[in-house]
């Protein structure tokens, strides 16, 4: 298969632009490596229009994708008033129905990640109904922030010696991007989990940056199955997000300059690339979740 490695402009975005409607295009998950946890999902979508919230809606019924308390997730027209975020929450913990747009690449995506993290979504609602219960005059929490970052731009960066870790948590970016990038391939992967950090890989910029999760792994894992991965990993970031402390504070997230990961765009390819020191940031060192 070959994959799309899209070719950047110099021009850096320092802010999120939507991305205008397009016409429907069935084979987006092949056209990068960004894509590649939705694979299975994707490919089962409609080829000829855009999937309806019914069709999304068998799709998490047939993978029985439920709420924390048990209650079959459906997509469901947006309400008349304004979308707010408390409301948006809520509605999912209290009847399982997502609200989705038609035509829309970030909602879609979120349907999409449903069914591909389908308990770590659950557990995110769950914790964002118990957050916002806690809120005391609409003010937000630290961990209401860092939950927030990693449902719409979260990775889960995963490794099998914990070097590379200590390299990413660091900051060491073109060591551990290019001169290890063989050991990199072996022995890490990258799972996008955010719906928004899908929806910008439509459009990649330099700037793209996820906020990840670091898990270690035991030797082998990176050997099997992609599908047996993601399930695996799915139960190990719910239990992160549920347990106490879980996500507490954006800082335990850590950047991620995700065109930097080789092979995810034609600059990784160039050493020249990890020079750009406004992209592959030093900075603080991320504690770990």
């Amino acid at each position: 298969m070959t994959l799309w490695l899209p070719k950047l402009s110099n021009h850096k975005r320092t802010h999120v632009q939507s991305v205008p409607t397009p016409l429907w295009d069935p084979q987006f998950h092949v056209r990068s490596p960004i894509f590649e946890p939705l694979h299975v999902i994707a490919a089962s979508l409609s080829q000829s229009a855009w999937p309806s919230r019914e069709e999304l809606t068998d799709l998490a019924s047939a993978r029985a994708v439920t709420n924390a308390s048990g209650f079959a997730i459906t997509f469901g027209a947006p309400g008349t008033s304004e979308r707010s975020a408390a409301y948006y929450e809520r509605r999912i913990a209290d009847t399982g129905v997502v609200e989705h747009r038609d035509s829309s690449w970030h909602d879609l995506f979120n349907a999409l990640v449903w069914m591909t993290f389908r308990r770590s979504k659950a557990a995110l609602n769950r914790r964002h109904a118990a957050e916002l219960h806690r809120e005391i005059s609409g003010r937000r929490s630290a961990a209401r922030d860092a939950l927030t970052q990693f449902d719409e731009d979260g990775m889960l960066v995963v490794s099998e010696r914990a070097d590379l870790l200590d390299l990413l948590r660091g900051f060491e970016w073109r060591e551990l991007f290019w001169q290890r990038r063989t050991d990199v391939a072996s022995s890490m992967r990258w799972l996008v989990f955010g719906h928004a950090q899908y929806e910008k890989a439509l459009r990649p910029f330099v700037g793209l940056t996820a906020k990840a999760l670091t898990v270690k792994v035991t030797p082998g894992f990176c050997s099997t199955p992609r599908a047996d991965q993601i399930e695996h990993l799915d139960g190990i970031a719910a239990q992160i997000i549920a347990g106490p402390g879980g996500l507490s504070a954006p800082a335990v997230l850590a950047p991620v300059p995700v065109l930097g990961i080789p092979g995810w765009s034609t600059q990784s390819e160039h050493v020249s690339f990890y020079d750009d020191h406004s992209y592959f940031r030093p900075g603080r060192r991320c504690r770990a979740a």
